[in-house]
């Protein structure tokens, strides 16, 4: 349930549908152009100029070329959008599924304003979902906005341990944060059948369908299904958009499709006071808010974990080391594994070369046979294959609410490459539980841990993650008291998609 309660969709599929409208600069996201929005609208009106010549056909495809009809009624939409100095959303979200014959019940209610009047950014979205599962009820509230030159993170769960955190940006940097991982470009151009209806009253009903695979994926992963082997999960999801006759977005409706009979959800998404919406009271005071680096970071690195995972086809460097200092003694445990892993036609594979304290090992998973130096090995299946893989991206499971807020670090490379330290709160983490054992078997008392963990970026891309855990302990005997030290590092270093 950690990731399922760690998942805001309500931010994430309404940020795709607001067509990137943070960066008024960048409205036509098919165009090479890096002119004025003006000259976007120029540049891509002919583009659709007769996408509606027939008002009230129903045009329907799954084939590329024949898709540029309808694809110019989303770029009128994306226009009409862009061209919007302010307006509200609404959202509402409700999903019913059964996990091991326990009923899990998700609903969501978030607000969102986007302005840019008088050339000055502002945006909030607020969002809290409750998760019921079985007899286990949980309540996580969600905040993101920028105002003023400062972006604003807030987190908390059940009440517990909120965290809020704000750091200096400028817009620039906001909107880049923005287009990257709010604005979620798959819901719009991940779809193989789009359904376009102009009524009669120019009003426009456009609905998209047949998502392909890496976005179902990524919407799963995100959501956290399947919970168990051969489990139910999202297959498809339908998004219908309705526009006015200026064709400014007035709602969406996102229906998820389960692999099951009886498991259904849904999202509805309302847009209202274009041009006249007013900031107003959204309670955000600097002055409760830890400052920091860089508050991106905490829902940056969420983002790009997720993303990782769920890659079509992509590849890393992993390693693990852990050393032990005990009684004058030292042990050295060390792993390093070339990794490559996805889906290749329907079916989840991944390829490991890997070397254990220097003696090599070949892992693989292919069409559903896993073999460990070319040895069939049985009870496995993708679901447990997929669970191995994002174990190796994310061997702790990093959520936000594990992150000690007044330490998070940004340092920029001479490349071009930032690196995020973000110290994580023991308590919160799988990792106190590991280092404690590990101490009491070997008959040490656990004193404490530092855990950090640090990821580097370039562009916006993940290059690489890294825990760094350090571990203390001690044995009293008679009258004299020896410290032990555990350190453990793991790495996963991504490769450039060719």
């Amino acid at each position: 349930m950690k990731k399922l309660m760690s998942l805001f969709l309500i931010t994430v599929l309404c940020s795709a549908l607001l067509l990137s409208s943070c960066k008024r600069e960048d409205t036509a996201s098919n165009s090479n152009s890096n002119s004025n929005s003006n000259s976007n609208v120029d540049s891509n009106s002919n583009f659709d100029a007769n996408s509606n010549a027939n008002s009230n056909e129903n045009n329907s495809t799954s084939n590329d070329d024949a898709l540029q009809k309808p694809l110019g009624i989303m770029d009128k939409i994306s226009m009409a959008m862009n061209n919007a100095v302010s307006y509200e959303t609404s959202n509402e979200l409700n999903i019913n599924a059964l996990v091991s014959g326990q009923s899990v019940k998700i609903e969501g209610d978030a607000t969102g304003l986007y302005s840019n009047e008088d050339n000055e950014l502002y945006y909030y979205s607020n969002t809290e979902m409750l998760v019921n599962f079985g007899d286990t009820e949980s309540v996580v509230q969600y905040l993101e906005a920028y105002k003023d030159g400062y972006y604003f993170f807030s987190y908390e769960a059940d009440g517990k341990d909120p965290i809020k955190i704000r750091s200096q940006n400028t817009e620039t940097e906001f909107i880049e944060y923005y287009n990257k991982f709010l604005s979620t470009e798959s819901l719009l151009k991940d779809y193989g059948e789009i359904d376009s209806v102009e009524n009669a009253d120019k009003t426009n009903v456009i609905t998209l369908k047949k998502f392909k695979t890496s976005a179902i994926r990524m919407l799963n992963n995100q959501m956290g299904f399947p919970f168990e082997s051969d489990g139910v999960k999202i297959e498809d999801i339908k998004v219908t958009i309705t526009t006015g006759a200026d064709y400014l977005i007035n709602e969406a409706k996102i229906d998820f499709l389960f692999s099951d009979n009886e498991s259904v959800g849904g999202e509805k998404i309302t847009f209202s006071n274009y041009n006249k919406s007013e900031k107003g009271n959204d309670g955000i005071s600097k002055y409760y808010y830890f400052i920091v680096d860089d508050a991106r970071a905490l829902p940056m690195l969420s983002a790009l974990i997720s993303n990782a995972q769920a890659k079509e086809n992509g590849s890393f460097d992993f390693s693990y080391m852990m050393q032990s200092q005990m009684l004058g003694s030292k042990e050295t445990y060390e792993e390093i594994s070339d990794i490559s892993y996805g889906v290749l036609n329907g079916k989840y594979y991944f390829n490991i070369k890997s070397e254990i304290n220097g003696t090599a090992c070949t892992i693989t998973y292919n069409d559903g046979v896993y073999k460990i130096d070319g040895t069939v090995q049985e009870g496995y299946n993708d679901f447990l294959a997929e669970a191995f893989i994002n174990g190796c991206i994310d061997p702790f499971s990093f959520t936000v609410n594990q992150a000690n807020d007044n330490y998070i670090k940004r340092t920029v490379g001479n490349d071009g490459s930032i690196v995020y330290t973000i110290a994580l709160k023991p308590e919160k983490t799988p990792i106190k539980d590991l280092v404690k054992g590990i101490f009491n078997n070997n008959g040490i008392s656990y004193q404490g841990v530092e855990i950090k963990v640090e990821f580097v970026i370039k562009d916006y891309e993940l290059v690489s993650m890294k825990y760094l855990i350090d571990g203390t302990g001690y044995i009293r005997e008679s009258n004299s008291t020896y410290y032990a030290g555990l350190d453990i590092i793991t790495n996963a270093v991504f490769k450039s998609e060719s």
